[in-house]
């Protein structure tokens, strides 16, 4: 992506606010960022989906951000004309949690984090999103293709143990996702450390809401179980008010497994080998620690 094409569009939307600093956030897969002056932040998706997304994304922020008990980005410019859609919105505060190391998160985190999960998943389902984005069937179905993919262009490229591993752990979630018990919620995602910014020892933010739309709730404890451990996904568990099915933490399981194969994916598609590379060391990771789940619900009970 044109970094100057996209500053150009940037200076004409704030004609009058003198440009200082630009800082160029390149290792997003969906958009290309620009920060100006420390003060706005604006998003250029990279690809023609991802116009879509922004403006998913911009809509159902501006409906439920009033509601939700921390910060999020609020758009307050939003320009969709080709051939360089963008949107922007002042930065939120704060340092995200990836960068503070699991020994160093705040104590408040997982209270907070489970009080933000609390009232997300409970809006209703309809809430900012299209029809084609509320179907139970567009859920499963983006994941079915995920798989479908894997099979034809990247468990060839697998060592058989591995092929073995992802096949049998995208089969497992394939069943979960078929019989569909669980009820759709609005759902951020893509939670991940780098999306939670933390200032002054409290949650100040969560940001890149691309991938939200009505899902699977498991998937959002999916995300924090993958950058910051089970224990501490658990722990966010326990200050969540909502009802959860029996399924919740095996199918949180399988999501942050087979996360790595959407690395592999985009790797196969762009040719980035290092991509591809720590995709595939991650999955190694997982593969000698297979997941307790159903041990430690049957021992415990869930959730709590």
């Amino acid at each position: 992506m044109n970094s100057a094409h996209c500053l150009e569009r940037v200076q004409d939307v704030l004609a009058n606010v003198p440009i200082c600093s630009v800082r160029e956030i390149q290792n997003g897969w969906d958009f290309f960022v620009l920060e100006i002056n420390g003060e706005w932040m604006f998003r250029f998706p990279r690809r023609k989906e991802g116009r879509k997304r922004l403006k998913r994304e911009a809509y159902f922020l501006g409906k439920v951000a009033s509601r939700l008990p921390i910060p999020v980005p609020r758009y307050t410019i939003l320009r969709m004309e080709t051939p360089l859609p963008f949107g922007g919105y002042r930065k939120l505060e704060g340092v995200p949690l990836s960068r503070m190391g699991s020994r160093h998160v705040p104590v408040s985190a997982a209270k907070e984090i489970g009080r933000f999960l609390s009232t997300l998943h409970s809006l209703p389902k309809e809430e900012g999103f299209p029809p084609d984005h509320r179907d139970p069937q567009a859920w499963t179905g983006s994941f079915l293709e995920l798989f479908d993919r894997a099979e034809k262009k990247i468990l060839t490229e697998l060592d058989p143990e591995t092929g073995k591993a992802v096949t049998g752990w995208c089969a497992l979630l394939s069943e979960h996702l078929k019989d569909a018990s669980f009820s759709l919620c609005p759902v951020h995602g893509d939670l991940a450390a780098d999306h939670l910014l933390v200032r002054n020892g409290h949650l100040s933010g969560v940001i890149d809401w691309g991938d939200a739309r009505s899902g699977d709730p498991a998937h959002d404890f999916a995300a924090l179980w993958k950058d910051l451990g089970e224990a501490f996904a658990r722990e966010v568990a326990r200050h969540y008010t909502p009802e959860t099915d029996s399924a919740f933490w095996e199918r949180a399981d399988l999501y942050q497994k087979i996360a790595p194969l959407f690395g592999l994916s985009h790797a196969w598609e762009q040719g980035d080998e290092k991509l591809w590379q720590f995709s595939l060391i991650k999955i190694k990771s997982l593969m000698e620690r297979p997941g307790r789940t159903r041990l430690a619900d049957s021992q415990r009970g869930l959730r709590r």
